[in-house]
């Protein structure tokens, strides 16, 4: 009887609590991006954290497809401990699993044929940020390629974040074949004027010509080369900086705004800690492994202590120097075990997959609501090979 009745109470306490996590996907969520192009944090990603909280509240499941990084952040919590600023890193593996009980429900619960509004609402609200920063007078700037470029922050407060948000768009848009918004997408992410950002949409259009080779075998080869290249590119980048001139070194410096030998700090950091340091603690340890380079890049690098451009921008050498060489195997299985699953559910979904994965080579994305609605958009389409239905707006 008391079994029953505590079955009853849970049915009934899941019931009440779907219905808000509904009204907050749909009429929260797309605000909780936002940072203010004004610069001052407006945290309303605590918005998407709550969404997460409430999805592992009512539904107490985890799916397998998850369980190598939930043994990454489980093996963190035990790392933490040896480092300082434990609870700050344990604040944020909170939020870890928090954006990863988001990623299930928009995966499990989420009805997607809300899915258009969600998009249209973040495109309406970076059109807009991206005019009052245009009358505000407030573009950056940066250099690209041979030339400098002004750029603009848009509603994540920064060019590379929005444009993230922007690609997961883009993509989407694209892959529903809705391109006339996947059109007014590329605009914003050109206007934003973040180098990874376009060099993502051309991997992509790439891929997807690719992809219509008659010789499947040869695109769905050279797919898996590039998978393997891109979830091993701590390992390329160690090995560029062995076998490269100090003149490409510098160039390298210059063009990727110091970020490649920031890399090779990190790299160094997981090899004195090969359990990682906690997450998020990999910015708090970065000065004490400036020692190793040499005067002239010493001197550089020490002018970012302490500013967001010290951290590791770059998904796979976050995990290694933070969650170590076993998070990183972890994170290998996950994103692996994902590929496969779309290539043989959806192939149609790879070019979408690989171009998300190009695109964290060069951000730290794991508290990114963006990043999650994209997992959670691949797995959904890759259910069954009859996942094709195309959504209009």
């Amino acid at each position: 009887m008391s079994l029953c009745i505590a079955v009853s109470l849970q049915s009934d306490y899941s019931l009440a609590i779907m219905p808000l996590l509904d009204r907050l996907s749909r009429f929260a969520i797309p605000f909780s991006v936002i940072k203010s192009f004004l610069g001052q944090k407006l945290y309303l990603q605590g918005l998407a954290v709550l969404a997460g909280l409430y999805y592992f509240a009512s539904r107490r499941k985890v799916e397998k497809v998850f369980f190598p990084l939930f043994i990454m952040i489980g093996l963190n919590f035990l790392v933490a401990p040896f480092y300082d600023h434990l609870i700050p890193t344990y604040i944020r593996l909170f939020q870890f699993l928090a954006m990863l009980g988001l990623c299930h429900y928009f995966w499990k619960v989420f009805d997607f044929k809300y899915l258009p509004n969600l998009l249209l609402s973040w495109e309406i609200i970076s059109t807009v940020f991206l005019f009052i920063e245009l009358l505000l007078n407030r573009p950056g700037g940066t250099h690209w390629l041979f030339t400098s470029i002004w750029r603009l922050n848009l509603l994540v407060g920064e060019p590379n974040f929005s444009s993230l948000l922007l690609i997961v768009v883009f993509l989407i848009r694209s892959e529903r074949r809705q391109y006339h918004f996947s059109l007014w997408n590329l605009g914003l992410i050109f206007m934003a004027g973040s180098r990874t950002a376009i060099a993502v949409v051309l991997v992509y259009l790439i891929l997807k010509a690719f992809q219509k080779l008659k010789n499947t075998k040869i695109w769905s080869q050279a797919f898996r080369i590039s998978l393997i290249l891109l979830i091993l590119s701590p390992f390329v980048m160690r090995g560029m900086n062995r076998f490269l001139s100090d003149d490409i070194k510098r160039a390298l410096i210059k063009t990727t705004s110091n970020r490649y030998y920031i890399h090779q700090i990190y790299i160094d950091m997981s090899i004195k800690n090969p359990f990682g340091v906690g997450y998020f603690n990999g910015y708090n340890q970065y000065p004490k492994h400036l020692v190793r380079f040499d005067n002239y890049l010493k001197q550089d690098l020490d002018i970012l202590s302490g500013t967001q451009l010290a951290e590791q921008h770059n998904a796979y050498i976050q995990t290694l120097s933070e969650f170590g060489w076993p998070g990183l195997i972890l994170l290998w299985f996950f994103l692996v075990k994902l590929y496969l699953r779309i290539e043989k559910n959806n192939k149609r979904q790879l070019p979408a997959y690989l171009s998300l994965l190009v695109f964290i080579n060069f951000l730290n994305i794991f508290n990114e609501v963006a990043f999650y609605l994209m997992l959670a958009y691949l797995l959904q389409e890759s259910e069954d090979s009859s996942s094709t239905a195309e959504l209009s707006t």
